[in-house]
Protein backbone atom coordinates (compact mmCIF):
# COMPACT_ATOMS: atom_id res chain seq x y z
CA UNK A 1 0.00 0.00 0.00
CA UNK A 2 1.01 3.90 0.06
CA UNK A 3 0.76 5.96 2.92
CA UNK A 4 -0.46 9.01 3.20
CA UNK A 5 1.70 10.10 5.71
CA UNK A 6 4.60 11.34 2.94
CA UNK A 7 1.95 11.58 0.06
CA UNK A 8 -1.20 13.41 -0.36
CA UNK A 9 -4.25 11.28 -1.00
CA UNK A 10 -4.00 11.88 -4.64
CA UNK A 11 -0.88 9.69 -4.83
CA UNK A 12 -2.16 7.20 -2.85
CA UNK A 13 -5.03 7.24 -5.47
CA UNK A 14 -3.31 7.09 -8.54
CA UNK A 15 -0.46 4.52 -7.02
CA UNK A 16 -3.32 2.33 -6.07
CA UNK A 17 -4.48 2.28 -9.58
CA UNK A 18 -1.52 1.65 -11.32
CA UNK A 19 -0.85 -1.12 -9.23
CA UNK A 20 -4.28 -2.49 -9.70
CA UNK A 21 -3.94 -1.99 -13.76
CA UNK A 22 -0.15 -3.61 -13.62
CA UNK A 23 -2.08 -6.84 -12.04
CA UNK A 24 -4.71 -6.94 -14.64
CA UNK A 25 -2.24 -6.15 -17.74
CA UNK A 26 0.15 -8.88 -16.15
CA UNK A 27 -2.24 -11.72 -15.53
CA UNK A 28 -1.37 -11.88 -11.84
CA UNK A 29 -3.31 -13.63 -9.12
CA UNK A 30 -4.81 -10.56 -7.47
CA UNK A 31 -4.73 -7.78 -4.97
CA UNK A 32 -5.77 -6.69 -1.79
CA UNK A 33 -5.60 -3.87 0.96
CA UNK A 34 -4.47 -4.48 3.52
CA UNK A 35 -5.36 -1.53 6.04
CA UNK A 36 -8.95 -0.60 5.69
CA UNK A 37 -8.68 2.45 8.10
CA UNK A 38 -5.97 4.11 9.32
CA UNK A 39 -4.73 3.84 12.83
CA UNK A 40 -5.35 7.03 15.45
CA UNK A 41 -1.96 7.37 17.25
CA UNK A 42 -3.44 6.50 20.18
CA UNK A 43 -3.64 2.56 19.28
CA UNK A 44 -0.14 2.62 17.94
CA UNK A 45 1.86 3.80 21.22
CA UNK A 46 3.05 1.85 23.98
CA UNK A 47 1.60 3.63 27.65
CA UNK A 48 2.60 6.10 29.08
CA UNK A 49 4.05 7.38 25.74
CA UNK A 50 0.31 8.14 24.09
CA UNK A 51 -0.23 9.21 21.78
CA UNK A 52 2.73 8.16 19.79
CA UNK A 53 4.16 10.64 17.14
CA UNK A 54 2.49 10.61 14.01
CA UNK A 55 4.52 8.29 11.81
CA UNK A 56 3.39 6.20 8.30
CA UNK A 57 1.80 2.86 9.79
CA UNK A 58 -0.91 5.25 11.01
CA UNK A 59 -1.94 6.61 7.20
CA UNK A 60 -1.98 3.27 5.05
CA UNK A 61 -5.90 3.41 5.23
CA UNK A 62 -8.15 4.07 2.40
CA UNK A 63 -10.90 5.68 5.06
CA UNK A 64 -9.51 7.76 7.59
CA UNK A 65 -9.71 8.24 11.43
CA UNK A 66 -12.90 9.69 11.31
CA UNK A 67 -14.47 6.33 9.41
CA UNK A 68 -14.53 9.66 6.25
CA UNK A 69 -13.13 7.22 2.79
CA UNK A 70 -9.77 8.86 1.11
CA UNK A 71 -9.72 9.38 -2.52
CA UNK A 72 -8.19 5.57 -2.70
CA UNK A 73 -11.68 3.91 -2.37
CA UNK A 74 -12.13 5.53 -6.11
CA UNK A 75 -9.20 3.46 -7.22
CA UNK A 76 -10.38 0.45 -5.38
CA UNK A 77 -14.14 1.59 -7.25
CA UNK A 78 -12.89 1.71 -10.32
CA UNK A 79 -11.10 -1.49 -10.64
CA UNK A 80 -14.12 -3.37 -8.94
CA UNK A 81 -16.84 -1.79 -11.17
CA UNK A 82 -18.01 -0.66 -8.15
CA UNK A 83 -18.17 3.01 -9.83
CA UNK A 84 -20.30 1.33 -12.16
CA UNK A 85 -23.27 1.07 -10.13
Amino acid sequence: GYSTYSLDETSQRNLLYQTFEEVRHNDLMGWMVYMAFDYPRTVTCTPPDCPGEAQPINHYGLWNTSYFPKLAVDAVERVTGVADD
